[in-house]
């Protein structure tokens, strides 16, 4: 499940956004927790599921090669 945040450093906000990313989360059964940031990073654990805080430039790199150049063949 990804939660997208710009930015997540106030508390207010990253207590929001972790808040209704769990709930989201026992709904429907997802325990892969990811929120996307602008440039902020971390992880952490809460109620046995770990959330991944990751900057969007990572997250955008995480895109395979074999589907780059696949995409690209077209």
């Amino acid at each position: 499940m990804i939660q997208v945040c710009y930015n997540i450093e106030e508390f207010n906000t990253r207590e929001r956004e972790i808040r209704s990313l769990l709930k989201a989360s026992r709904e429907i059964a997802c325990k892969k927790l990811i929120v996307i940031t602008w440039d902020y990073e971390d992880e952490i654990e809460v109620e046995n599921r770990r959330i991944e805080f990751i900057p969007l430039w990572r997250w955008l790199l995480r895109v395979p090669c074999a589907q780059l150049s696949k995409e690209g063949s077209n």
